[in-house]
C-alpha cells in the first residue's frame, strides 16, 4: 500500500485513512475511533511537535474532557504498535508539551526513531549487565529443562543472598533458552512483592499468567486457560468481565480443589509447548502461591513444565516465612533442585573487568581490591566499580587506567555494605529525581508514574505525568535504579509508564531512608490515589490498600481494605490469606478505645476468623474456639442476639467435633431456648439438630430421635422455607437413630433420600457429606457392597475437592469393607493408617464408632491382641467425652475377643458377661439393632437366649432386612 492522500505508510505499519483502518503488514489492527485519529494526526505531521490541546483540539472538538485522555489514546497506541516509551521507534514524548512522530515515513522505511537513547560512558553502569562466570549453574538450569521438555516437571531454587547475581543469572538462562528453543517455549514471569498483612494471594502466577496471555502465542494460551481455569483467575487476569469474576469459586469447593485445578491449567499449558515459569523473590511470596508450587511439584502427571524460584534464605528465616520449610520438604521428598549461589572467584572478578573495560590496561592493585572488598557478590561489584569512577578514584589517563590512590587509603574510603555505596549515588542525583524515587520507594518494587506523581505536591513540576515519565525514562537509559516496564492502565482512565526498580535494594535502601513523617504522608497519598482509581473495584487492589493504610495509620481505612482484602482471598478460596488479613484487621482494632462500634466491627471479623480457621484447620480448631468465644462475649455484652446464636453454633460445632459432649449439650440446650426465646425458626431448627446428634453420640438414642423428627415437621410448604442444608442434616440424623432404634427400611430409605437430596443441591461438600454419612450407615447395617460403593464416591470427592477428613473416614469404611471381603492385609494397613491419622487430625468425633470397626477388622484378621488394645482405648475415649452410643457394641467385641481361639471354660464365662452386658445397655437404650446383635453373640454360647433372640428377631417389621437379621434368622433355623 503505497503513500498517498488516503495512506500513510511506516514499515511494518501503513495507516489507512480512507478506510480508517491501521494494517501491520497488511493484517487490521483494531484501534478505537478516537485513538486513531490521533494516530492520524500526528502521523500527518512527521517530526513535528503536536501539542496535547492540539490534539485535543482536533480530536474531541468541544467535548469537555481532560489531559488524561490524550495520555491514554497514546498509550493504546504505543500497545497497538509495540512501542517503547523509553525508547521509542514511532510516537516520542515531549514532556509536559505534547507528541512527536518519528518514524520515516515511505515505503522501506525501517522505523528507526529520529531521537536515539544517550551513548553510555565507557566504564557507567551500562556496562553492568556483563554476565560472567556462573557457566556450571546455567548448564544445570538448562538441564532442568531438558529434563522438563521430555514431560519430567521440574521445579528448581535459586538461591542466594541479596545481590548474589540471582535475577542475573536467570535472565541469562532464559535469554539462552530464548534462542536455542524458539517458538517451543513459553515463559511466564511474576515477580513476588513483600507485602504486609495477607498480601495478595496468587499475585505472581497472576502476573506470570498475564505475561503468557500476552506473548506471541497468547490465544492459544487464553483458550487453554477459559476451558479450564476458576471464574474468578479470567477476572483477574482480564479474560472474563468484571462482573462476571465475581462469581467466587465456593469455600465449600475446598481450598485443594482450587489448588488442584490452578494446577492442571499449567499442566495443560506444558502439554505442547514446554513452559517455564519463573517466580521471583518468593521469600515475599503469598502464601497461597506457596501452596500451589507444592502441588504443582506433586502432581504426577506428565507436563513439559519449569519452575524456577529465586529466594534469599536469610530474609525468609528472619520474616518467619514458610517457605524454607516448604523448599526443605521438596528437597527431602526428591520433588526440586537446589542452587545455592555464592561469591564470584576471582577469575569471574576479572573476566567482569575484561568486559566492562575491553582491551583497557587496568591497575594491578584493581582486582585484589575488588575481590576483597566484595566479597565476591555481583551486585556490590557492579557499585564499587561504579563508585570507584563516580569518585574519580579509578580514572582513564589516556593510555591506561589508574588508581588515585594506594590500596590501602581506598580500602578505607570504600564503603562497607550496599547500603553505604547505594546512599551517596542516590544523594548524588537530582533533588527531583529523589523526590520521584522516594515516591516510587513507596508505591513498591514496580510502580505507575501517574501514582507516583499523584504524590507530589500540588502546583509541583512533579504533579506532571510526563515529567515524572521523563525523570524516570532519563534513569532507566542510564540502567540507573530503575527499568521501563510497558504501560500501567487502571480502572478510571489512568494510564502511564510502568517502571520496576533494577534490584529489591535500591527500593529498601531508599524507603528506610524515608523519615517517619514522609513514609506516613507518601503511603496516606498514594493509598487515596489508589482508592480513588478503582472506585467500585476496590477489591482488586485491597490489599495494596490496606498496606498503604496501615502504614499510614489511617487506622479506619486500613481495618476496612483488611476485611475487604480478606472477603477478596476468600473468593479465591486463599484461607491463609483470608485469615492473615483479618487478624492484621482485628488486632488495628484493638489496638482502638473501646466503643460500641468498634467491638460490633470486632465480632464480626470474629465471625468470619472462625469459619476461616474452620475451613483450614478443621472444625476442632483451638484457634476458631478462641474466636467464636470472643465473639459470644461481646455479642452478650452488646446484647446482640443473633450474633450470640451464630458464636454459639460455631462453638457448639467445635465441642461437637472434639467430642466434648457434656459442654456440647449443654451448650446446645442453651441456644435451642435462646432460638425460640428469638422466634428464630431457622436458628432453633439448626439448634435441635446439633443437640439431637449431641444426644444421639451420649447414647440417647430416643431423645435424638425426637429431635430430628421435630425438625422434619417444620418442612411446611405453608410456613416460610428453611435453608435446605437443614433438611439434609436432619434427615440423616433422623436415619441413624431408625438403624439403631431397629427401624431398617426406614433408615435405608432416609439414607436414600438424603443421597438424593444432596445431588439435588449440587454442592460438592454436600455431596461429600451425604455419601460419606451413607457410607458409614452402610456399614453399620453391615452392607458391604453398599458401603464399598459409596466410600469410593466419597473419596472421589474427598480427592478432588481436598475434604481431607472425609478421605480419612472413607478410607477407614473402604479399609473395613475389604477385610470383610476377604483381602485383609491390605484393609487392615488401610484402615489403621487412617485410623491414626483421624486421631491426630483434632477431631474426635465418632471414635468409638470407627474403633468398634477396627476392632472386627483385627478379629477378622486374627489379631486378637490389636482387637483389645483398640477396644481398651475406645472404652477410656467413651469414659472421657461420654461418646456411649457404640458401647454396647464395643463390650459385644470384647466377648467376642475372649472367644477367638480355643477359648476356656473361664473365658466363656467372662464373655458371656460382656454379651448380657452389652444386651443390657441396648436395651435400656433403645437401641434394637445392638440388642439383636448382643443376643446373637450370647445365642451362640447359651442355648437359652434363643428365645430371647426369637423374640427380638419378632420386633422387627417384615419390610426390615439387614446382614444382623439375616445372621439371627440363621442362627435360629439352625438350632430349630
Amino acid at each position: 500500500m503505497p503513500s498517498s492522500s488516503t495512506s500513510i505508510d511506516f514499515p511494518p505499519y501503513q495507516l489507512d485513512l480512507r478506510a480508517g483502518q491501521l494494517y501491520r503488514d497488511g493484517t487490521p489492527v483494531h484501534l478505537r475511533p478516537k485513538t486513531f485519529a490521533v494516530l492520524q494526526q500526528l502521523a500527518e505531521r512527521p517530526g513535528e511537535l503536536v501539542t496535547k490541546q492540539a490534539l485535543l483540539d482536533a480530536v474531541w472538538g468541544d467535548v469537555a474532557v481532560t489531559e488524561d485522555v490524550v495520555r491514554l489514546s497514546v498509550g493504546e497506541l504505543r500497545t497497538a504498535l509495540g512501542d517503547e516509551r523509553a525508547a521509542p521507534r514511532f510516537i516520542e514524548t515531549v514532556p509536559r508539551r505534547g507528541y512527536r512522530f518519528i518514524a520515516t515515513i515511505g515505503a522501506g522505511a525501517t522505523g528507526t526513531p529520529l531521537a536515539a537513547a544517550e551513548p553510555a560512558v565507557d566504564g557507567s553502569s551500562a556496562a553492568a549487565g556483563v554476565v560472567v562466570g556462573r557457566a556450571r549453574e546455567r548448564a544445570e538450569i538448562a538441564e532442568w529443562l531438558r529434563a522438563a521438555t521430555g514431560g519430567r516437571r521440574q521445579i528448581g531454587f535459586v538461591t542466594g543472598e541479596a545481590g548474589i547475581g540471582k535475577t542475573t543469572l536467570v535472565d541469562a538462562v532464559l535469554g539462552d533458552l530464548r534462542q536455542t528453543s524458539g517458538a517451543q517455549l513459553r515463559i511466564g514471569r511474576g515477580q513476588c512483592v513483600e507485602h504486609h498483612g495477607g498480601g495478595e494471594p496468587y499475585l505472581p502466577v497472576l502476573e506470570a499468567l498475564t505475561s503468557l496471555c500476552r506473548g506471541s502465542d497468547g490465544p492459544a494460551v487464553e483458550a487453554s486457560l477459559r476451558e479450564r481455569a476458576p471464574d474468578w483467575l479470567l477476572g483477574a487476569i482480564g479474560l472474563l468481565a468484571p462482573h462476571d469474576s465475581q462469581r467466587a469459586e465456593s469455600a465449600a469447593s475446598g481450598r485443594e480443589h482450587a489448588l488442584h485445578r490452578l494446577a492442571a491449567s499449567f499442566d495443560a499449558l506444558a502439554a505442547e509447548h514446554s513452559l517455564v515459569l519463573l517466580l521471583e523473590d518468593v521469600h515475599w511470596s503469598d502464601y497461597s502461591t506457596l501452596d500451589l508450587l507444592s502441588v504443582i511439584a506433586q502432581r504426577r502427571e506428565s507436563a513439559r513444565l519449569l519452575v524456577l524460584c529465586t529466594l534469599r534464605p536469610a530474609d525468609a528465616i528472619v520474616r518467619g516465612h514458610p517457605v524454607a520449610t516448604v523448599k526443605r520438604e521438596l528437597l527431602r521428598k526428591g520433588l526440586c533442585r537446589e542452587i545455592l549461589l555464592g561469591g564470584l572467584s576471582a577469575a569471574d572478578v576479572a573476566s567482569y573487568l575484561a568486559a566492562r573495560f575491553p582491551g583497557a590496561e587496568l591497575p594491578d592493585d584493581l582486582l585484589p581490591l575488588l575481590v576483597d572488598r566484595s566479597d565476591g557478590s555481583p551486585f556490590f561489584l557492579v557499585a564499587l566499580v561504579d563508585h570507584l569512577l563516580e569518585q574519580r578514584l579509578l580514572v582513564n589517563s589516556g593510555s591506561r587506567w589508574e588508581l588515585r590512590a594506594d590500596p590501602e587509603t581506598l580500602r578505607t574510603a570504600i564503603p562497607a555494605g550496599l547500603r553505604a555505596i547505594i546512599e551517596p549515588r542516590f544523594e548524588l542525583l537530582a533533588v527531583d529525581d529523589r523526590r520521584v524515587l522516594e515516591a516510587a520507594s513507596v508505591a513498591g518494587l514496580d510502580f505507575a508514574a501517574h501514582l507516583v506523581a499523584r504524590a507530589a505536591p500540588p502546583g509541583s513540576d512533579l504533579a506532571d505525568v510526563e515529567y515524572v515519565e521523563q525523570i524516570c525514562d532519563t534513569l532507566a537509559r542510564r540502567q540507573e535504579i530503575l527499568r521501563a516496564a510497558g504501560e500501567s492502565a487502571w480502572p478510571d482512565g489512568s494510564t502511564s509508564a510502568r517502571y520496576v526498580f533494577r534490584h529489591a535494594l535500591y527500593q529498601e535502601v531508599i524507603y528506610q531512608g524515608l523519615s517517619s513523617s514522609i513514609r506516613r504522608r507518601l503511603h496516606q497519598t498514594i493509598g487515596e490515589r489508589l482508592e480513588d482509581a478503582h472506585r467500585g473495584r476496590t477489591g482488586e487492589v485491597a490489599s495494596a490498600l490496606a498496606a498503604h493504610f496501615e502504614r499510614s495509620r489511617d487506622v479506619d481505612r486500613a481495618v476496612h481494605y483488611h476485611t475487604e482484602a480478606a472477603a477478596h482471598a476468600r473468593s479465591r478460596v486463599a484461607y491463609q490469606e483470608t485469615r492473615l488479613h483479618l487478624e492484621a484487621a482485628l488486632e488495628l482494632l484493638r489496638e482502638q478505645p473501646e466503643t460500641p462500634e468498634r467491638l460490633r466491627q470486632e465480632i464480626s471479623l470474629l465471625r468470619d476468623l472462625g469459619s476461616t480457621l474452620f475451613a483450614l484447620k478443621g472444625y476442632g480448631d483451638e484457634g476458631a474456639a478462641r474466636a467464636f468465644t470472643r465473639m459470644r462475649e461481646l455479642a452478650e455484652r452488646l446484647d446482640v442476639p443473633v450474633m450470640r446464636l451464630r458464636a454459639m453454633d460455631g462453638l457448639l460445632l467445635v465441642h461437637t467435633m472434639r467430642a466434648e459432649l457434656t459442654t456440647a449439650r449443654a451448650l446446645g440446650e442453651e441456644m435451642l431456648a435462646l432460638a425460640e426465646h428469638l422466634g428464630n425458626t431457622a436458628a432453633a431448627a439448626n439448634s435441635r439438630i446439633s443437640l439431637g446428634a449431641t444426644l444421639f453420640n451420649l447414647g440417647e438414642v430416643e431423645p435424638a430421635h425426637q429431635q430430628a423428627e421435630r425438625v422434619r415437621a417444620l418442612f411446611d410448604p405453608q410456613a416460610p422455607p428453611l435453608p435446605p442444608v437443614l433438611d439434609l442434616t436432619s434427615c440423616s440424623l433422623l436415619a441413624s437413630t431408625c438403624a439403631h432404634l431397629g427401624r431398617i427400611a426406614q433408615a435405608q430409605a432416609l439414607n436414600r433420600e438424603v443421597l438424593a437430596r444432596a445431588a439435588a443441591l449440587g454442592t460438592p461438600y454436600l455431596r461429600a457429606h451425604a455419601t460419606n454419612f451413607a457410607a458409614q450407615l452402610c456399614a453399620l447395617l453391615r452392607d458391604v457392597t453398599g458401603a464399598r460403593s459409596l466410600a469410593e464416591e466419597t473419596l472421589h470427592f474427598a480427592t478432588e475437592y481436598g475434604f481431607s477428613v472425609f478421605r480419612l473416614t472413607a478410607t477407614i469404611v473402604r479399609g473395613w469393607c475389604d477385610v470383610e471381603e476377604g483381602r485383609v492385609d491390605d484393609g487392615l494397613a488401610a484402615l489403621r493408617g487412617a485410623f491414626q491419622e483421624y486421631g491426630a487430625s483434632g477431631q474426635r468425633i465418632s471414635t468409638t464408632s470407627f474403633s468398634a470397626l477396627l476392632a472386627s477388622a483385627n478379629l477378622a484378621g486374627g489379631d486378637v491382641a490389636g482387637a483389645n488394645q483398640v477396644l481398651d482405648a475406645a472404652f477410656s475415649f467413651a469414659a472421657e467425652t461420654g461418646e456411649r452410643i457404640n458401647e454396647p457394641e464395643l463390650y459385644r467385641l470384647q466377648g467376642e475377643c475372649l472367644l477367638a481361639g480355643a477359648a476356656t471354660r473361664g473365658q466363656k464365662a467372662a464373655a458371656t458377661e460382656c454379651f448380657e452386658r452389652a444386651l443390657a445397655l441396648a436395651t435400656d437404650r433403645k437401641a434394637l439393632l445392638f440388642e439383636l446383635r448382643a443376643a446373637t453373640s450370647l445365642c451362640r454360647v447359651r442355648k437359652s437366649a434363643r428365645e430371647r433372640l426369637a423374640r427380638l428377631v419378632d420386633r422387627f417389621a417384615a419390610e426390615d432386612d439387614c446382614a444382623d437379621l439375616r445372621a439371627a434368622s440363621a442362627l435360629l433355623g439352625a438350632r430349630q
